[in-house]
Order: structure tokens, then sequence, then C-alpha cells
């Protein structure tokens, strides 16, 4: 009788230990590793962080519609503001570029990537990560008008000291940024004894009556926008246009008919 009841209570023991092991090893310990497993991709991704540039000086960092000082510059990058990197890319002469959120960089700039150089930001966060992206091709600009040669978005343009307003062929857009150099040599009055000027004209100022740009200095390279003010320009200009309008090209002078030679300008425009 003893041994009956002993029996059955061992057989009772055993019988409930097969039933709790499944539990234990069957949910508990799977539900717990999975549990640590997460917390360990969670602190994993926290460390990551991302790569953000800024500039503390006000109109010092270009941003550009590719990456290379050879692609148009269509703003400046807002100072004091972090900007999250997108990816980086190589320049014509292998500098290193980031590219940006165009909304952010450029707003309201009709372009469909925005690139500023590494050298002239600074960096914060795990730069290192950043992705390799494809640059963007080159588009050159197509000029509407005649005597005049695009490439690699740059138009250059002739201006005979003797004509009237040249012509570029370049319809500008108010808000566009345009960059104009200028080489060449002009001779003013063929029969006076004066030694050639370049683009940045004279070093008298205009002041007579006749001069397009009273103020600006005798014969050197202005130009306009439609029918708005002369501006000077001279060896090299770089502004944002204000008005919308055919730019145009002049030698600052009252009398152009006595007037031989002419200068080069190398236009850059925005997209």
């Amino acid at each position: 009788m003893i041994f009956h009841t002993n029996f059955r209570a061992i057989a009772l023991s055993l019988l409930l230990l097969f039933a709790f092991v499944p539990f234990v090893f069957g949910q508990t310990v799977p539900e717990a590793t999975a549990e640590a497993t997460a917390e360990a991709t969670i602190e994993a991704t926290a460390e990551v962080e991302p790569c953000v540039i800024r500039t503390e000086e006000k109109d010092s960092v270009r941003v550009r519609v590719g990456p290379g000082v050879n692609r148009t510059a269509v703003a400046f990058l807002a100072a004091e503001t972090d900007f999250v990197v997108q990816g980086e890319a190589l320049g014509h002469n292998d500098t290193l570029w980031y590219r940006l959120d165009k909304d952010e960089a450029a707003p309201r700039k009709l372009i469909n990537e925005a690139w500023v150089a590494a050298a002239e930001v600074t960096p914060s966060g795990d730069c290192e990560a950043v992705s390799v992206v494809a640059a963007p091709p080159i588009i050159p600009i197509a000029p509407s008008g005649t005597g005049t040669s695009a490439s690699d978005e740059r138009m250059t343009v002739r201006v005979p000291a003797a004509a009237d307003w040249t012509r570029t062929g370049l319809t500008i857009q108010a808000g566009q940024m345009v960059t104009i150099t200028a080489t060449g040599r002009v001779r003013i009055c063929l029969d006076c004894n004066f030694i050639p000027d370049g683009p940045a004209g004279s070093g008298e100022s205009a002041t007579v009556a006749g001069f397009p740009l009273r103020g600006a200095p005798q014969y050197a390279l202005i130009g306009r926008i439609g029918s708005s003010t002369p501006f000077y320009i001279g060896s090299a200009a770089t502004f944002i246009a204000q008005t919308s309008g055919m730019l145009e090209l002049y030698v600052n002078d009252s009398d152009r008919f006595d007037n031989a030679g002419s200068f080069t300008a190398i236009i850059t425009l925005s997209e």
C-alpha cells in the first residue's frame, strides 16, 4: 500500500516536470533573447549620427548645381545653419563635394541638385559613412543669338569698342546669379596718343554727358539687362539679377565711332 502510494506520487511529479519544461524552454527563453537583441539593435542605431555641415560666414560658400567650380553657382549657403549631407562625389579637379537637400540649401531655385565644396564648410557627425553618389551631367546653355559659343554652362561674347550695345543672346531672369569675366584691350580715339585700356577702364571717372554710365571708369566694360539702368562690370563681376531681359554689353564711352579693339566676356548663368 505504501509502495503503491509512493509510485503514484513519483509519477505525478514526473508528469508535472515534463509539462513545465516546454513552458520554460519553449516560451520564456526565446522571449528574453528577442528582447536582448532588440535592445542591442536600438543602442547600435542610436550611436550612428548623420553627417552635418555648416558655415559661420555669410555669403562665403557657394551652392552649385553639381560638384566642381565649373558648375553654375545659384546661391550662397545660409550661415549658422545645419545641413544634413545626402551624398558625396569628386569634382572635376578631384576635390570632395557634398550634396545637400536642394530645397533647404537653395530655396526657390529651379535646380535639380545642390552641392557645396567640403573644404569650405565645417563638418560634424559620421561623415566617413556618407555614401558616394553619381554627379549630375553638365548641361550647356544654348545661346539664342549668333556669334557666340556655349560650353560647360558658359557663353563667350565679343564686345567691339566701336559697336553699339552688344546683344549677348542671353535672356536673364530676375533672381538668377550672373558671373562675368572679361579680357582684352580697346583703343579710344585713333587719332589720339592714348594707351589701350582693359575692361576695368581708365583711371578717370566718366563725368560728362554722353557716357552711358557716369561715375564709372571711362572706357570700362559695362552692361544692362533689357532697358534697365547700366551697371559696371570691369574685369569681373558677380551679381543676382534684379530684373528680367536680354543681357547687353558696351564700352563706356561717349563717342564710340573712333574706337578700335574689343573685349572678350565670359558669362556664366544659373540654370
